[in-house]
């Protein structure tokens, strides 16, 4: 998923992109990961790792196709381009990450892991610090795995490890940010994730929590981070070692049980209820929520659009093209046409005619900014089969005939005839939409 939605914004192609993360988490090489076994390319070396938690390598992996993709399109004719030149990617690109990404993650993994074992030495309340805050960020790089053993041989030869205990608050901070964004979110779907992640959390599962809700609000994150760092100052503090390698989680608690388990518990409990109380004052959860916001001081929001055209109502987000369906430019409704006459949604002012006549933008005397755009890809036709019947700066009435057009002809040519409105200014809005059928005498779209 990563591979795909970098390569989708890097404009690459995105079946290499998956292609070659799939090669970085199939089963053979993951194998290879948890064996520690290396292997070679040639002569080459190829330091074993595991991709499977991390984000940063393929994201690192799709820049360089994003470099070496218009070599191999420019090596090849365009009769064999679309089979050879994928083919050349994942010959050169598959390899190279295996060679390359490997071994810089190890390195810095063995470098992390030296550096932190060092200062849980020396210092336990930097390495407490440095744990409890910075813990889910090591991982979501996929350099933690070289701690992962370190912990586990700590256990092996000394019955307990000192670093096991620190990581539980960075867990338990993300579900107590997790729960603010529950409790004070505004967002229906939000609350219900948040409800939900703040339980995976306190399991040990932060997946969800992390890119799900805390991350992709940002602050919740950083402020998590810190709630983390403060409980596992005072985890280090409490020296508590854990006695059996667990999945750090309220259910790992007594492995912890014997020498400063007490104020451990105390560290951890500070972490949940500080990683709480931060995001629930400071977090900005409500901050990106969408405001309803007048264009101008005179401009009166709430208003009813009529159908442009007549016809049958379809779903918006089932459209071939794209840029409609997913709502980037607005929400809106799409409808087949029954006639090839469209009107005025509402009464306004022309601000945007299309020479080609297959696109019209009108402000409403109320505010809002709506867009009509008859047919898919029509701009092609570059005017055929289009009438404009108003001019540009012209002042219309709902109902007024705006463009006159040949549905039929257009799809004679090979193009979607459907007629999409759409409000570009949605997020000064709380939209309802009228269901899919026939347009009828009821408006189509509502504005709050």
């Amino acid at each position: 998923l990563l591979a795909f939605t970098a390569a989708k914004q890097l404009k690459v192609n995105q079946f290499v992109s998956m292609a070659i993360a799939a090669a970085m988490v199939s089963p053979g090489i993951v194998a290879l990961g948890a064996k520690a076994t290396t292997i070679d390319f040639f002569g080459i070396p190829v330091v074993p790792a595991n991709y499977t938690a991390t984000v940063l390598p393929i994201l690192l992996v799709v820049v360089v196709q994003k470099f070496l993709e218009p070599v191999f399109n420019k090596l090849w004719h365009e009769s064999v381009r679309n089979i050879l030149a994928p083919v050349c990617l994942l010959v050169v690109i598959v390899p190279l990450t295996l060679i390359v990404v490997g071994p810089i993650s190890a390195t810095v993994s063995s470098w992390l892991a030296t550096a932190i074992v060092s200062l849980n030495k020396s210092v336990p309340i930097l390495a407490g610090l440095v744990l409890g805050g910075f813990w889910q960020v090591i991982v979501i790089f996929g350099v933690h795995w070289a701690l992962v053993p370190v912990m586990m041989n700590n256990i092996a030869q000394n019955g307990t490890d000192l670093m096991m205990p620190i990581l539980l608050p960075a867990v338990l901070s993300q579900a107590g940010a997790a729960l603010a964004v529950f409790l004070r979110t505004r967002d229906a779907k939000m609350k219900s994730l948040a409800g939900s992640s703040t339980i995976t959390a306190l399991f040990g599962i932060t997946e969800p929590t992390i890119y799900g809700i805390t991350l992709k609000l940002k602050k919740p994150f950083y402020l998590a981070c810190v709630a983390g760092a403060v409980g596992g100052m005072i985890v280090a503090i409490s020296g508590a070692g854990a006695n059996a390698a667990a999945l750090a989680s309220v259910l790992s608690l007594p492995t912890f049980i014997g020498k400063g388990f007490g104020l451990s518990v105390v560290g951890d409990v500070v972490a949940f209820a500080l990683g709480t109380v931060l995001t629930y004052f400071f977090g900005g959860i409500n901050a990106g929520a969408k405001t309803k916001i007048a264009p101008s001081a005179n401009s009166e929001l709430g208003e009813a659009l009529a159908a442009p055209v007549k016809g049958v109502l379809v779903p918006l987000t089932g459209l071939a093209d794209e840029v409609f369906a997913s709502e980037t430019m607005g929400k809106g409704v799409a409808i087949v046409p029954e006639n090839g006459m469209v009107k005025a949604p509402v009464a306004g002012v022309i601000r945007l005619l299309y020479p080609t006549g297959h696109a019209i933008g009108i402000q409403s005397d109320k505010g809002s900014e709506i867009l009509i755009h008859i047919g898919i890809d029509t701009v092609n036709l570059k005017g055929k089969h289009f009438q404009p019947l108003v001019a540009q700066g012209q002042h219309v009435e709902i109902g007024t005939p705006l463009v006159q057009f040949d549905h039929e002809a257009i799809e004679k040519e090979g193009y979607e005839s459907t007629v999409m409105m759409i409000v570009t200014n949605s997020d000064q809005y709380q939209i309802a939409t009228l269901g899919q059928g026939a347009t009828d005498d009821r408006p189509v779209m509502t504005l709050a």
